[in-house]
Protein backbone atom coordinates (compact mmCIF):
# COMPACT_ATOMS: atom_id res chain seq x y z
CA UNK A 1 0.00 0.00 0.00
CA UNK A 2 2.65 2.47 0.72
CA UNK A 3 4.06 1.85 -3.05
CA UNK A 4 0.68 2.99 -4.34
CA UNK A 5 0.93 5.90 -2.11
CA UNK A 6 4.28 7.18 -3.06
CA UNK A 7 3.22 6.93 -6.65
CA UNK A 8 0.18 9.04 -5.89
CA UNK A 9 1.81 11.61 -4.77
CA UNK A 10 3.60 12.07 -7.99
CA UNK A 11 0.17 11.37 -10.23
CA UNK A 12 1.51 8.04 -11.30
CA UNK A 13 0.08 4.85 -11.68
CA UNK A 14 2.27 2.02 -9.56
CA UNK A 15 3.62 -1.20 -12.14
CA UNK A 16 2.12 -3.33 -10.32
CA UNK A 17 1.82 -5.97 -12.67
CA UNK A 18 5.60 -6.11 -13.16
CA UNK A 19 6.43 -6.41 -9.29
CA UNK A 20 3.78 -8.92 -7.89
CA UNK A 21 5.84 -12.12 -6.58
CA UNK A 22 5.85 -14.91 -8.77
CA UNK A 23 3.36 -17.75 -7.90
CA UNK A 24 4.51 -20.51 -6.48
CA UNK A 25 4.07 -23.78 -8.41
CA UNK A 26 2.27 -25.26 -5.54
CA UNK A 27 -0.61 -23.21 -6.09
CA UNK A 28 -1.47 -22.42 -9.70
CA UNK A 29 -4.13 -25.61 -9.73
CA UNK A 30 -5.82 -23.60 -7.00
CA UNK A 31 -5.05 -20.26 -8.34
CA UNK A 32 -6.62 -21.56 -11.80
CA UNK A 33 -9.73 -23.20 -10.19
CA UNK A 34 -9.92 -20.18 -8.24
CA UNK A 35 -10.28 -18.12 -11.51
CA UNK A 36 -12.71 -20.71 -12.89
CA UNK A 37 -14.90 -20.63 -10.35
CA UNK A 38 -15.12 -17.18 -8.90
CA UNK A 39 -18.67 -16.45 -10.31
CA UNK A 40 -20.09 -19.39 -9.45
CA UNK A 41 -22.21 -17.88 -6.78
CA UNK A 42 -24.95 -19.48 -4.09
CA UNK A 43 -26.71 -16.27 -4.13
CA UNK A 44 -28.81 -15.23 -0.96
CA UNK A 45 -31.40 -11.81 -0.68
CA UNK A 46 -28.46 -9.42 -0.31
CA UNK A 47 -25.91 -11.24 -3.07
CA UNK A 48 -23.57 -13.81 -3.02
CA UNK A 49 -22.70 -15.71 0.48
CA UNK A 50 -20.73 -18.53 -0.73
CA UNK A 51 -19.28 -20.17 -3.73
CA UNK A 52 -21.01 -23.67 -5.60
CA UNK A 53 -18.57 -26.03 -4.07
CA UNK A 54 -19.69 -28.96 -6.19
CA UNK A 55 -18.44 -26.74 -9.43
CA UNK A 56 -14.43 -26.31 -7.12
CA UNK A 57 -14.94 -29.92 -6.93
CA UNK A 58 -16.02 -30.52 -10.54
CA UNK A 59 -12.54 -28.74 -11.25
CA UNK A 60 -10.20 -30.02 -8.96
CA UNK A 61 -11.23 -33.76 -10.93
CA UNK A 62 -10.72 -32.03 -14.31
CA UNK A 63 -7.04 -31.19 -13.03
CA UNK A 64 -6.54 -34.55 -11.30
CA UNK A 65 -5.80 -33.11 -7.67
CA UNK A 66 -5.22 -36.13 -5.29
CA UNK A 67 -7.55 -37.58 -3.40
CA UNK A 68 -4.90 -36.46 -0.07
CA UNK A 69 -4.59 -32.55 -1.59
CA UNK A 70 -8.43 -32.12 -2.61
CA UNK A 71 -9.41 -30.51 1.04
CA UNK A 72 -6.30 -28.21 0.46
CA UNK A 73 -7.11 -27.05 -2.44
CA UNK A 74 -10.72 -26.36 -1.83
CA UNK A 75 -9.39 -24.21 1.29
CA UNK A 76 -7.43 -22.70 -0.81
CA UNK A 77 -10.12 -21.55 -3.28
CA UNK A 78 -12.95 -20.78 -0.47
CA UNK A 79 -10.70 -18.74 1.47
CA UNK A 80 -9.77 -16.25 -2.07
CA UNK A 81 -13.32 -16.72 -2.58
CA UNK A 82 -14.52 -15.50 0.80
CA UNK A 83 -11.70 -12.55 1.21
CA UNK A 84 -12.87 -11.02 -2.18
CA UNK A 85 -16.40 -10.99 -1.07
CA UNK A 86 -15.66 -9.65 2.33
CA UNK A 87 -13.73 -6.47 0.26
CA UNK A 88 -16.64 -6.27 -2.16
CA UNK A 89 -19.10 -5.62 0.69
CA UNK A 90 -16.70 -3.69 2.60
CA UNK A 91 -16.81 -1.52 -0.67
CA UNK A 92 -19.92 -2.04 -0.68
CA UNK A 93 -20.71 -0.77 2.96
CA UNK A 94 -18.54 2.43 2.17
CA UNK A 95 -21.10 3.37 -0.21
CA UNK A 96 -24.10 3.67 1.88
Amino acid sequence: MLCRKTYALHNEQPPCRDCLPALWPENEIPVAIYARVKGQHIMGFGGPVDIRQDVVFWWMDHYGVPADEREWCFDLVNRAYHNTLQIHRDKQDKKK
